[in-house]
C-alpha cells in the first residue's frame, strides 16, 4: 500500500468509519502504522503552531506536577505505558463487537468520562452517575438476551459509535490542567483537538490492524512526547 493510498483510505475511514479491516502481514501493518504517527505528528504540531500564534493556546500544567511528585522513572511507566493501555481498553478496544470488549471499554470510559466531568461540576457528575448505572444494566440486558439485535445496531451506527468514543478521548484531556478555568473550558475544543486528531488515527489503526497496533502508535505518540519533555526540561527549562 503506497502512501497516497494509505491516506485516501484513511480520509475514507475518517468521512465514514466502518468496521473492515485489511489483511496484511504484520511487518505491513507495523509500517503503516508508524507512517501515520510520523504523518500525524507532523500536521498536529504545525496546527498547534498556527494556533497558538492566533490564540495563544494555554499549555497543560498538571503533567509537571505529576512528573515533579512521581520522579521520572514512574512518570515515564506511567505517561509511556500504563495510561496509553487503559486508554486503549476504555476506547478502542470496544470498537470490535465483543461482549466483554463492551463491558471493560463501558466501564473504564464512563470512570473516565465522570471523572473529567467531576473535575468541571460534582453535581452534574453525580447526577450522570445515575445515568450511567441504567445504561450499565441495559447493556447487561442486551448482551444477555439481545445479543444479535445489539450486535446488528452496533454495526449500523458504528460510525456514531466510533466519534463518541473519540470525542470522549479528546475531551478527559482536558483534566491536563490542574484548575479549568472559564477561558480554558472556552478554548476546549482547540485544546483536545490534538487527542481528537490522534483518536480518529488510532481508531483507523485499531479497526484495520488490530488492538495491538493501536496500542503500540499510543505508546510511541508519548514516549515521544514524554522524551521531549525531559530533554526540555533537562536542556532548555526557560522553554517550560
Amino acid at each position: 500500500m503506497t502512501l497516497k493510498e494509505l491516506l485516501t483510505d484513511f480520509f475514507l475511514f475518517a468521512k465514514k468509519p466502518n468496521l473492515q479491516g485489511v489483511v496484511l502481514s504484520p511487518q505491513y501493518k507495523l509500517f503503516n502504522t508508524l507512517k501515520l504517527w510520523g504523518l500525524c505528528l507532523f500536521s498536529i504540531v504545525a496546527l498547534q503552531q498556527i494556533l497558538d500564534l492566533v490564540l495563544d493556546i494555554p499549555e497543560p500544567d498538571l503533567i509537571e506536577l505529576v512528573l515533579n511528585e512521581l520522579g521520572v522513572v514512574p512518570f515515564i511507566l506511567f505517561a509511556v505505558v500504563i495510561g496509553p493501555f487503559i486508554e486503549e481498553l476504555s476506547f478502542r478496544l470496544p470498537m470490535r463487537f465483543k461482549p466483554s470488549y463492551l463491558f471493560i471499554g463501558f466501564i473504564l470510559t464512563s470512570a473516565y468520562f465522570l471523572f473529567s466531568v467531576d473535575k468541571l461540576n460534582e453535581t452534574v457528575a453525580n447526577g450522570l452517575s445515575i445515568v450511567t448505572l441504567c445504561l450499565f444494566v441495559v447493556l447487561t440486558y442486551l448482551i444477555g438476551k439481545k445479543k444479535e439485535v445489539l450486535k446488528k445496531l452496533y454495526t449500523t451506527y458504528f460510525s456514531y459509535i466510533f466519534y463518541l468514543l473519540t470525542l470522549i478521548f479528546g475531551f478527559i484531556h482536558i483534566t491536563n490542567f490542574e484548575e479549568i478555568t472559564s477561558r480554558i473550558l472556552i478554548l476546549s475544543p482547540l485544546i483536545v483537538f490534538p487527542q481528537f486528531a490522534l483518536g480518529i488515527m488510532m481508531g483507523y489503526v485499531r479497526i484495520r490492524y488490530g488492538f495491538w497496533y493501536s496500542f503500540l502508535f499510543h505508546l510511541i505518540n508519548n514516549g515521544f512526547a514524554v522524551l521531549v519533555l525531559l530533554i526540555a526540561r533537562s536542556y532548555f527549562p526557560e522553554l517550560l
